[in-house]
């Protein structure tokens, strides 16, 4: 038996390695609850800086890694110096939102950002549903492959990888995902990104991205499952999608059979 599973890893991490990121099309319902965070423009001949990746968790909440508010310039008392831009497929695209209040989990790597509209009063979204994360099996990840020089090319992508936990050599702590050593140009570019396990129903976020490193090819994520109660609290009040459409679901599912 341990044989059979010996090598069930094996072909798994094959598979993942013959594999390469999808460029994610401007209509595709991902838009809805893949977003870019960003720091304000110091001057006004300045651009906003890209932070991380966020992921809608309701219409008036998204939830991003904690520690981008420990960069330089970026202070999460400070909620007004933050860019919410939702519907871009590349970098620096899409309509803006700002937050009103950034709340930062006293121990975990991660934040809640609650804005001052809620995004369905200009567009029609629909946050997704939550599921759990299991390990060995395959999960697609969304976010900016950021190493290009042109901005027009820094498009949003969607990759697959294989959920692993702490018992595999490649994970330090608690899940990772492991993908294609150097698939991408630069770093940093799925930090904060929604991993999508059951069409696209969110189970964890990217906390560490490593996926363009040279030895390893994997990114450390926080299962959302682990903090539902300070989730609740945190966006009580606010409305959550409690399924997902039928046509997300076709679309996931049509995303992991072309990158599987």
């Amino acid at each position: 038996m341990k044989i059979v599973q010996i090598f069930s890893i094996i072909f798994l991490i094959g598979c993942v390695k013959s594999q390469g990121p999808i460029v994610i099309p401007d209509d595709s319902e991902v838009l809805e609850f893949t977003v870019q965070i960003e720091r304000a423009a110091l001057q006004a001949n300045q651009q906003n800086i890209f932070l991380s990746v966020g992921t809608l968790l309701t219409l008036s909440h998204v939830l991003s890694p904690g520690h981008i508010f420990d960069f330089p310039f970026v202070n999460a008392s400070n909620p007004n110096q933050i860019v919410i831009r939702f519907r871009g497929n590349q970098l620096g695209h899409g309509f803006r939102a700002s937050p009103n209040l950034i709340t930062r989990h006293q121990t975990a790597d991660l934040a809640i950002l609650r804005m001052t509209h809620r995004v369905d009063q200009q567009f029609r979204f629909a946050p997704r549903n939550r599921v759990d994360l299991t390990w060995n099996r395959f999960c697609t990840i969304y976010g900016f492959d950021i190493g290009q020089v042109n901005p027009t090319a820094q498009q949003l992508v969607a990759t697959s990888a294989m959920i692993r936990n702490s018992t595999d050599a490649s994970c330090n702590t608690g899940f990772c995902a492991i993908g294609t050593v150097g698939q991408f140009s630069h770093c940093d570019g799925f930090i904060g990104s929604p991993v999508t396990c059951d069409g696209v129903s969110v189970a964890a976020i990217v906390t560490e991205d490593h996926f363009c490193a040279l030895t390893t090819a994997s990114a450390t994520l926080f299962r959302l499952s682990d903090q539902t109660e300070w989730i609740n609290t945190h966006t009580s009040g606010a409305k959550i999608s409690t399924q997902s459409s039928i046509f997300g679901v076709i679309l996931g599912a049509l995303l992991m059979r072309f990158i599987a």
